[in-house]
């Protein structure tokens, strides 16, 4: 009999551009799929289709916050959130999902950026609120009014059948 060990995998893509759109920075983050991340995943593949429409919400926010504490599996917020910002676009490519998101030059100025986090819930944070996957800035930076950051979050599902 075979068995499946899966995960999803996944990393955040961050790149700094001054006005001009001159690079300033590019690196990636890995991430860590939190317990409720893995829950809400469970609920919706438990879902049956008569209850379709009650589906758990997916991803739909980045947070960004200044915490620079190695991220926790377990946590359900993002640590010191200063800014939330909206997933602009997806994009299904094989076993990944794509996350697009965008910070301005005003959004977030002044902040350090140390971590991000993957939300499946509403514009304001709330009690519905998921934290699906969480990672840290690998070079936590003060973002600047000069600057504006595109955010591209990458979940791949990843198994091994033995």
């Amino acid at each position: 009999m075979s068995t499946y060990q899966g995960v999803f995998v996944g990393n955040i893509q961050i790149i700094e551009r001054d006005m001009s759109g001159r690079v300033l920075q590019s690196h990636r983050a890995s991430n860590v799929m939190t317990s409720g991340g893995l829950v809400l995943i469970a609920t919706y593949l438990g879902m049956v289709p008569a209850f379709a429409q009650a589906a758990p919400v997916p991803p739909s926010y980045i947070d960004i916050g200044t915490s620079t504490t190695p991220v926790g599996r377990f946590w359900t917020t993002v640590p010191g959130k200063t800014f939330r910002t909206a997933i602009a676009g997806r994009e299904v490519i094989g076993a990944s999902v794509i996350y697009h998101a965008y910070l301005t030059d005003s959004a977030n100025a002044g902040n350090v950026v140390g971590t991000y986090g993957l939300i499946a819930g509403g514009l304001v944070a709330g009690a519905g609120d998921t934290l699906f996957a969480v990672a840290n800035e690998q070079t936590p930076f003060t973002k600047t009014p000069n600057s504006t950051v595109s955010l591209d979050w990458t979940l791949t599902v990843s198994g091994v059948v033995s």
